[in-house]
């Protein structure tokens, strides 16, 4: 074995004597020691040679000479274990959110600032933006939540919590909310408005009671009156605001307003639905608009004639027999078919499809156009169609779908709160050829990853407090959105 290998270090080499240096120590020990090693293998190089007749390698190998002290020294080091630094794992999702950067503080976007070698922050998140969104977006919406509602429990307040800005204003922690002042004796409809409150919690598209105070003592107000403290303090009702805002909107604005309109008051009766609750009499004067920079929020009030089911929400939670209720609902131009129309024999009542049929008539009032069932009080009464309702202006074809759904005489026809939030929001923020051709869930995913993306970018780079309604209601959109769910609502509009 070692005449093998002292023989290719020579063809390779052309210097036997320098080949023989070359040889480690473990190959010397195995041999004659010293010089005699030497001097047989110089020997035996040259005949090797002469009896293989081949030429030397065109590429020789360039081989230091050492000395025995250099090459003992080195021995003696390769036996030192060299202590190497541990390499670090590679940069996952999980160490990208551990550098974390607020831009701006209140927004509550988060973004991973990367260094590189010159350390210098890179605002581009790299790694995995569909669960970098899910965590944003959750920031997004609670920032604002915490900005527009008070979730605590004030129905134990006393005059001593709050500050009295104006007669109808007082402000609790930071939060302004409205007075009304109460009759000395109360109406069935307050008490009812009180009693629904109580079973829900503070949503940003609602305007519950949050409290019924004691007479104040108070040199303001009057001190003999009881009053109601309200969530919100807004500009007023959509009722008295919608004609002004008409005249001011520009043409090219108006289908984001009625959408992101839609949208609210959506997600505001998918919340009450969630609690067994039916409003039974949405319209302009029930929604109450706050200013929250350059858009409304709209919140969802006056619970006069709701009615609500205790217990888990099951199929029949918005059944009721004639004996449980006291009022057929609101006003009858907001009432379905199935409601003004029910045959004397049956004895029940199925709310669950009455608000969103509210809603639809909300969608030609935000328009401009009259309710139809208000122009035309027989029309819930007959066996309507499509044709029969009032033509719209010109607009998008899915949008006119959409109104047709949320009127349909069949109630097993309107989509459910859920589906109809989730219509509005793909009507806003997916391409307009998809919701007339067949999309895949493949292309869905890939289409929200990217908006999830876009979205993030857009938010870590602005500096606005807070967060404009748009993002947040896309953001709260990406959150919730579900492929499946989504492609079930849009073949309702095909």
């Amino acid at each position: 074995m070692l005449l093998w290998k002292f023989a290719v270090l020579s063809l390779s080499s052309q210097d036997p004597p320098l080949a023989a240096t070359v040889l480690t120590k473990h190959d010397r020990r195995t041999c004659l020691r010293g010089k005699a090693v030497e001097f047989l293998l110089v020997s035996l190089a040259k005949p090797l040679i002469q009896l293989l007749n081949e030429k030397p390698l065109r590429r020789p190998i360039q081989i230091q000479k050492k000395a025995d002290a250099e090459y003992r020294s080195e021995a003696v080091a390769s036996r030192v274990q060299k202590k190497i630094a541990p390499k670090k794992p590679p940069r996952t999702f999980s160490t990208y959110l551990e550098d974390v950067t607020s831009i701006p503080e209140g927004s509550g976007v988060r973004y991973s600032v990367l260094r590189d070698c010159s350390s210098e922050p890179r605002g581009w998140v790299e790694g995995n933006l569909a669960s970098l969104m899910a965590d944003t977006v959750q920031r997004v919406y609670a920032k604002f939540v915490e900005h527009v509602v008070r979730p605590d429990p004030l129905w134990e307040l006393g005059w001593q919590h709050l500050s009295l800005l104006s007669p109808n204003v007082v402000a609790y922690k930071g939060l302004q909310m409205s007075l009304q002042k109460l009759p000395k004796k109360e109406d069935e409809c307050t008490q009812n408005d009180m009693r629904i409150s109580k079973c829900l919690f503070p949503h940003p598209n609602l305007n519950l009671v949050r409290g019924l105070l004691p007479p104040p003592s108070l040199p303001s107000l009057s001190h003999s009156s009881r009053y109601l403290l309200r969530d919100s303090c807004g500009i007023g009702t959509l009722a008295e605001l919608l004609p002004r805002h008409r005249e001011s909107c520009a043409p090219q604005q108006t289908r984001q307003w009625l959408l992101m309109c839609m949208i609210q008051v959506l997600s505001a009766v998918e919340f009450i639905y969630s609690r067994a609750v039916c409003h039974r009499d949405i319209g302009l004067d029930c929604l109450h608009v706050t200013q929250y920079g350059e858009h409304w929020i709209l919140k969802l009030g006056r619970f006069n004639y709701a009615v609500h089911r205790p217990g888990p929400l099951t199929a029949k939670s918005f059944v009721y027999s004639y004996e449980e209720l006291r009022w057929l609902g609101g006003a009858d131009s907001r009432l379905p078919p199935e409601i003004l129309n029910t045959p004397e024999e049956v004895q029940t009542l199925d709310y669950s499809g009455t608000d969103i049929f509210a809603i639809g008539c909300l969608f030609y009032e935000f328009i401009g156009l009259d309710n139809p069932f208000e122009v035309n009080s027989q029309l819930a009464h007959k066996h309507y169609e499509v044709s029969d309702l009032p033509s719209l202006p010109p607009c998008r074809t899915s949008t006119q779908r959409l109104a047709h759904l949320l009127l349909s005489r069949d109630p097993q026809t309107r989509p459910s709160p859920s589906t109809a939030l989730l219509l509005c929001q793909a009507l806003l923020w997916l391409p307009e050829h998809w919701l007339d051709s067949k999309v895949t869930g493949l292309q869905l995913q890939e289409h929200l990853d990217y908006d999830r993306g876009i979205l993030v970018a857009s938010l870590a780079t602005m500096d606005i407090r807070p967060v404009p309604l748009p993002h947040v209601l896309q953001a709260n959109f990406l959150q919730r959105c579900r492929v499946p769910d989504l492609l079930l609502a849009l073949h309702l509009l095909k």
